[in-house]
């Protein structure tokens, strides 16, 4: 559930608009941000003229003219374009005043993820980097007990298949790349390691048959190694910390409806924005060192 249950009025509420048209945009983005209490949708901006009428007209909201147009109508920006486009356009909305919700990764790049980084100090607005599960309370909280204890190494292994039938994904240009894996389904593994096993210091990587391996290497001697795969027949999910006495600890993350999620990330982000004191489980800054390990075990290939 958002924060709490009390309906704010609509004054209290943050107008948000979406960026992006496709299948995360209209079923996650857009209505977590109905779902949400803080927030309220008004609008949506895609380069697809024809999807983005029919996407606002679905949510009864305003197809904006341009991504300009969208800035001069809202007070957040949510972010479901690829990641090779979220940086430039992150940054512009940052340095507009805007608030932001990014999608992972962040950036494909270092560089472009720090200068989004920028863009949000100097624009003093608040982010947030949207990685599912640690949104999720009950998934967070075992995150956060597993902090607690001593880990020497992790084993993790998340296959699925974009192309499947019915996969909503199957139009996906940017995961249709080779190394789409790396880039969609590892973010995600990062973003519960690095709080389990400590910093990420070094990372290598290799090709697989169906997607890519890593190993990354974490302060204080733990090490993990990865496989993800967006082309594997059959569907994986699995998440084990080893310890130093042989102890193991499988975190089960069954799947989930992204838009709870969604809307409680969102009213995290509106209620910092207002001055309240609410943790974000994932901050842009772990966004920033998430694209940082990502570029760096791609540069390894």
């Amino acid at each position: 559930m958002p924060l709490d249950s009390t309906p704010l009025p609509p004054s209290s509420r943050l107008r948000v608009g979406v960026v992006g048209t496709a299948h995360w945009a209209r079923e996650v983005h857009a209505a977590g941000a109905v779902a949400a209490e803080r927030a309220e949708l008004v609008a949506v901006w895609g380069r697809n003229r024809e999807r983005a009428t029919a996407f606002a007209q679905r949510y009864d909201v305003t197809a904006a003219e341009s991504f300009e147009d969208l800035l001069d109508r809202v007070d957040v920006v949510t972010f479901a374009v690829p990641p090779q486009v979220q940086p430039a356009l992150a940054a512009t909305a940052a340095r507009a005043g805007k608030h932001v919700l990014l999608d992972k990764p962040v950036a494909t790049t270092l560089r472009e993820a720090e200068d989004v980084l920028a863009a949000v100090q100097a624009g003093v607005v608040q982010a947030t980097t949207f990685f599912t599960r640690r949104f999720v309370p009950e998934f967070e909280q075992r995150i956060r007990d597993a902090a607690t204890q001593s880990w020497s190494a992790a084993r993790v292994t998340w296959f699925a298949d974009s192309y499947a039938p019915g996969s909503p994904y199957r139009d996906s240009v940017w995961r249709a790349e080779p190394l789409a894996a790396l880039w969609d389904l590892a973010p995600h593994v990062l973003s519960q390691l690095i709080p389990a096993l400590g910093a990420v210091e070094r990372v290598s990587a290799a090709r697989t048959t169906h997607g890519v391996d890593l190993r990354t290497h974490h302060a204080g001697g733990a090490h993990a190694d990865i496989s993800v795969s967006l082309r594997s027949p059959t569907y994986v999910d699995e998440f084990r910390l080893l310890g130093p006495d042989g102890t193991e600890l499988v975190l089960d993350f069954p799947a989930v409806d992204a838009v709870e999620p969604f809307a409680r990330a969102l009213d995290g982000l509106v209620a910092r924005s207002q001055g309240l004191d609410v943790n974000c489980p994932a901050p842009l800054e772990l966004g920033v060192e998430v694209t940082r390990i990502l570029a760096e075990a791609q540069a390894s290939l």
